[in-house]
């Protein structure tokens, strides 16, 4: 079975029998995603690395045992079935935290006096160890385009992988609500105001032109061009005094906060935080950036698995990790 058939299935059929993949949180998603992706280098069946792959991520258990549960539904393999259920076991008794191997201790000597079993008491990890040990590294991949590298940056927080055309995806193409509601199509694209009203007035004028409700993957991509190439300039003349020296990434994370409509405040004046990056403060910027009310209160709810949270957790990292032009100057 190739893996473009079986991502298919899991993916897509779910969605054809009734299961709609909007019923399996983001967390569920993106495990399911990461298994299945692991058939794009041979490893689909191979118990270890399944193991593996699920130990590392940082989803919880429910949400691992139902994306196994899910793909082994799809996959029609009975050796994929026993190490689905392998995997599921393992993850219902594996500790919440990877034990950590013991040192070996020196035999006793006969006249010594026996110690204490009490194990010694070790040191909490500092703040930014544990920091450390729960962030992936930051990267942003530098196409050699401005506009190619922000479009691979955004793509992956708006649709499965980074292929509109993937069957996986082919449930963003027709009009969708987004995960607050708002009526959403191709590749994070708002349908007018988001609302209903606005998404009826897209089927009508899609109608007059003799065209179907939903985008052609063509007409998706085209469609995020368009709102990729619009944002950047805008983001630009907000930063204009920075933006010569800003570094690739920051630009793409920038652009990604304008995309998601978190850059530009309503009202009169600046998000604070906004006024911090001008000022060169970058790391009061990213502390300021993620005191964002649906930030928090997606924190409050489901903060490993939501891509949400991700999201903005790894722009406010790009924007702390970035070096003021004057000490880039003096260096």
């Amino acid at each position: 079975m190739s893996f473009d058939s079986v991502f298919y299935r899991v993916l897509n059929e779910g969605i054809a029998e009734g299961n709609q993949l909007e019923q399996y949180n983001e967390g569920v998603r993106e495990v399911l995603a990461a298994v299945i992706g692991l058939g794009a280098v041979g490893l689909l069946y191979n118990v270890n690395a399944i193991n593996k792959e699920l130990w590392k991520r940082p989803e919880s258990k429910p949400q691992k045992i139902e994306a196994m549960k899910l793909a082994a539904d799809k996959i029609n393999n009975d050796k994929f079935h026993q190490i689905a259920n392998d995997a599921i076991s393992r993850i219902v008794n594996e500790p919440s935290e990877q034990p950590k191997p013991q040192a070996a201790q020196p035999a006793a000597q006969p006249d010594q006096q026996v110690q204490s079993k009490e194990k010694p008491v070790n040191k909490p990890d500092t703040k930014e160890a544990k920091k450390e040990k729960e962030e992936p590294p930051i990267t942003v991949k530098d196409m050699g385009n401005l506009y190619d590298t922000i479009a691979n940056y955004i793509l992956p927080s708006e649709i499965i992988g980074s292929d509109i055309k993937s069957k996986a995806n082919s449930r963003f193409l027709t009009p969708y609500k987004d995960d607050v509601g708002k009526w959403t199509i191709g590749v994070g694209h708002l349908i007018g105001d988001g609302s209903l009203k606005a998404k009826i007035a897209h089927d009508k004028a899609r109608a007059k032109k003799g065209l179907k409700s939903a985008f052609t993957p063509e007409e998706a991509l085209e469609r995020f061009t368009k709102d990729v190439s619009k944002r950047i300039p805008t983001v630009e003349d907000i930063f204009i005094e920075l933006w010569p020296n800003m570094s690739t990434g920051l630009k793409a994370a920038l652009v990604d906060i304008e995309f998601r409509g978190d850059l530009q405040s309503k009202g009169e004046g600046e998000f604070e935080w906004v006024e911090l990056l001008k000022a060169g403060k970058y790391k009061e910027a990213s502390k300021k950036y993620l005191d964002h009310k649906e930030y928090k209160k997606r924190l409050k709810k489901k903060p490993k698995g939501d891509g949400v949270i991700k999201r903005m957790k790894r722009n406010a990292r790009i924007i702390a990790a970035e070096e003021p032009a004057d000490k880039l100057a003096s260096s």
